[in-house]
């Protein structure tokens, strides 16, 4: 097997790892049904909370014997098993076939056909009557809480959209060059980061004789919908001439404070580049979907400033990796405060 980052080759063809191969899906279906096989079976809540986690562990196991075993129908039968719908229908067969191996070991250890304890041979009735009357309060609080959420959500809801600005069609200006940085016009790569959405800006830095990419994408009211978040880490489509060689996440300093930024090395049409990935949401850079959403949230509320951006910066790869880093990390110290600066005076309000 030769591997480069997420694809491998065999003498009988080409492999690519994607997002579908990572098995969230198996975990998510695992643990539900777990969750509720555990509930039907058990008693004790040690049982039940050992088997919930035996059924989110398992999976990662077995999505790589399914993967392996993908791999291997596709090599034995010459790359006509396993490659097109079927992949799916053996992934799906496979899982079923988990499932039932996880209930079957389960099933030794049920206590669903336990006769519970005897209590006393009967109690008084005053005691029955408190019960009856402790559990009339408790769903008359149940009752009360859940039509005061009830009646809260429509006003939080009307909070939340009418207070989010409408997005308009902007154009954001990128800042010019500064220190031993010159404003370039173009590239030399056909590279350009996929996007979710619509409104994308660019701009090119040359130092050294080097160019830098500078690429923010945005709402713009084009694609009903759309949203920034959630493409952090995208880099390449499936069927496009780009390839992923490694792809992780490093701490860069932006503005002297350390961010946790995605980052992958994409080779394709002749070149290959470093692209470094994260969302500027308001005055708050993060590369994590949930911190990024939280934030926006926060900004509709009011607390926090408003604006959802993703920001790449990419170069071509130096002799070394580290160099490469060094010289994205310069760019960034001469020009992400001016980057940061202007996404935040960028207007967000149709005129």
């Amino acid at each position: 097997v030769y591997r480069e980052g997420l694809n491998f080759t065999l003498p009988s063809g080409r492999w690519s790892v994607v997002e579908a191969c990572s098995g969230v899906r198996y975990i998510i279906a695992s643990v539900t049904v777990g969750t509720l096989y555990a509930y039907l079976t058990y008693r004790s809540w040690s049982r039940r909370v050992i088997f919930i986690l035996v059924a989110a562990v398992v999976p990662i196991f077995a999505n790589s014997a399914r993967a392996y075993m993908i791999v291997m129908l596709g090599h034995l039968s010459g790359m006509t098993i396993a490659t097109g719908a079927d992949h799916l229908v053996y992934g799906w067969a496979f899982f079923g076939l988990v499932i039932f191996v996880l209930f079957w070991l389960g099933s030794f250890f049920r206590e669903d056909d336990l006769v519970p304890a005897s209590g006393p041979a009967k109690a008084s009735l005053d005691e029955v009557d408190q019960d009856n009357a402790g559990s009339s309060w408790a769903v008359l609080l149940t009752a009360c809480s859940t039509l005061l959420l009830a009646s809260a959500a429509p006003f939080l809801a009307h909070t939340l959209f009418s207070s989010a600005q409408p997005e308009a069609r902007e154009l954001v200006t990128l800042p010019a060059a500064r220190g031993s940085w010159r404003n370039a016009q173009s590239a030399s790569w056909w590279w350009r980061p996929p996007a979710r959405l619509a409104g994308q800006s660019s701009a090119y830095y040359e130092s050294g004789g080097e160019v830098t990419g500078l690429y923010v994408q945005y709402v713009d009211g084009t694609i009903a919908g759309a949203e920034v978040i959630g493409s952090s880490a995208l880099f390449a489509l499936e069927e496009s001439h780009e390839q992923i060689v490694r792809q992780e996440k490093i701490k860069v300093q932006l503005d002297r404070v350390d961010v946790i930024v995605d980052e992958a090395q994409v080779r394709g049409r002749g070149s290959e580049l470093l692209a470094w990935s994260w969302y500027l949401i308001g005055e708050v850079s993060t590369s994590n979907n949930y911190e990024a959403k939280f934030q926006e949230v926060r900004a509709r509320f009011g607390a926090g400033a408003p604006g959802a951006y993703r920001i790449v910066v990419t170069t071509p790869m130096q002799s070394s990796l580290a160099d490469t880093r060094s010289r994205m990390q310069e760019f960034l110290d001469d020009h992400f405060p001016q980057i940061a600066e202007g996404l935040l005076q960028a207007p967000t309000e149709a005129p």
